[in-house]
């Protein structure tokens, strides 16, 4: 069964306003209304698939974190530049903590965490998909955690690359964060930014809405707000400029656009963001001191 959203699912406003409808492009075609809570800022997908059924907008092979596909020319760019992408994530880490224990929660295939645990940290993880947690665990070795409730441990390091937009409860997800992250520790989470200038250019074609497996849509001051409830607070916000360049591509794809059009898109989109205004962002968050 899917949810209508009839008031905010973190604040509980009412004060709800439609701002776009956007179709599925990769799986089901259907088209969803994007809610814009005008109390706390945070938009959300509606209707929302519950937990029973969401799973079912997952069976594409093109949704490459869960698969590992390579197929097609934007599978193989987007494995070309995660092997990029891995470096500058475990230099960001270094910065921050060297070595220790580090949680990556919604790790997918495992990716990111087998290259964390080749560098020396003590890793964990956590996937709800029991096919991609499969691969994980061939990766790692290790029986990786189906939901967060099951972590007990706290960590230096919490990561969520491109997750918190797929989780249902918010306030449950913060709270369980918070009590896992180490007094010292950072969480660093990564999400799409709909008030980025590609974000703004595409409107309903902007991949990286994909509805609707994305279930909320945040712009930077609603992760503060989230943030500050939980006793922690945003120190740093990081671009991660290839993100352009891959929803460009994805992007024409839906529009049946051009390669060469992606690229000039995600080109200029970088160009026109500044330092913290990329088509996604890296939040760095810690606790207040």
């Amino acid at each position: 069964m899917s949810l209508i959203i009839e008031k905010c699912n973190y604040c509980g406003c009412d004060d709800l306003k439609s701002v776009l409808k956007v179709t599925d492009h990769s799986v089901s075609k259907e088209e969803f209304d994007l809610l814009e809570c005008f109390c706390c800022g945070l938009i959300q997908t509606s209707p929302q698939p519950c937990l029973g059924e969401i799973g079912t907008y997952y069976v594409s092979d093109q949704y490459v974190s869960h698969t590992d596909t390579k197929k097609g020319l934007i599978n193989t760019i987007y494995h070309f530049a995660r092997r990029w992408t891995l470096k500058k994530k475990f230099e960001l880490i270094q910065n921050y903590h060297p070595e220790g224990t580090l949680l990556d929660v919604g790790c997918g295939t495992g990716y990111f965490a087998s290259f964390m645990k080749s560098k020396g940290y003590q890793i964990s993880v956590m996937e709800p998909d029991t096919d991609a947690a499969k691969k994980a665990e061939e990766k790692l070795h290790i029986e990786p955690y189906s939901n967060l409730e099951q972590v007990k441990s706290s960590y230096k390091i919490i990561t969520m690359w491109h997750v918190l937009e797929h989780v249902h409860d918010l306030n449950a997800t913060f709270k369980k964060l918070e009590s896992l992250l180490d007094i010292n520790g950072v969480l660093i989470i990564a999400v799409p930014n709909p008030e980025s200038p590609d974000a703004i250019h595409y409107k309903n074609y902007w991949a990286a809405y994909d509805v609707p497996r994305h279930l909320y849509h945040y712009k930077k001051n609603v992760i503060r707000q989230m943030a500050n409830k939980y006793n922690m607070q945003v120190t740093d916000i990081l671009q991660m400029k290839l993100d352009s360049y891959y929803i460009s591509m994805l992007s024409e794809k839906y529009k049946k656009g051009s390669i060469l059009k992606a690229a000039f898109n995600g080109l200029l989109s970088n160009l026109k963001s500044g330092k913290d205004n990329s088509s996604s962002l890296i939040y760095i968050i810690q606790r207040n001191k």
